[in-house]
């Protein structure tokens, strides 16, 4: 909206809104203060009563792990690379690329084999 093509009356409606909002704002901090005489220390929602979530399940972990060795098995000597892992395990190249260079990196059997290629080596 164009700052030059506002009325009197739309300036006037500006103001009452925010004369309207600041005494709201406020009215909250007035409310806040009475609550923090109570010592409330459940007021912020704990990680397990967010919604969607379950209390103590954590999915699958280690299933991108087992997906992309049995690959690296697969492969043999020649190797294989990120992108070619990725479209067999059907993840996004650059969680494979992350967890090559993290996780893969410290594991004695991955190797880097060529330029962009990484293999199971015994």
């Amino acid at each position: 909206m164009d700052l030059s093509s506002l009325t009197a009356a739309d300036f006037k409606r500006i103001l009452k809104l925010l004369e309207r909002k600041d005494a709201l704002l406020a009215e909250i901090a007035e409310i806040e203060a009475a609550l923090s005489g109570f010592n409330l220390a459940a007021s912020k929602p704990s990680k397990a009563s967010k919604p969607g979530r379950k209390p103590g399940k954590r999915g699958n972990r280690g299933k991108l792990k087992d997906s992309i060795l049995a690959v690296l098995q697969d492969s043999g000597k020649g190797g294989i690379t990120v992108k070619e892992i990725a479209a067999k395990v059907n993840r996004p190249p650059a969680n494979i690329h992350t967890w090559v260079f993290n996780t893969g990196k410290k594991l004695k059997q991955v190797k880097k084999v060529g330029e962009a290629k990484w293999a199971w080596v015994e």
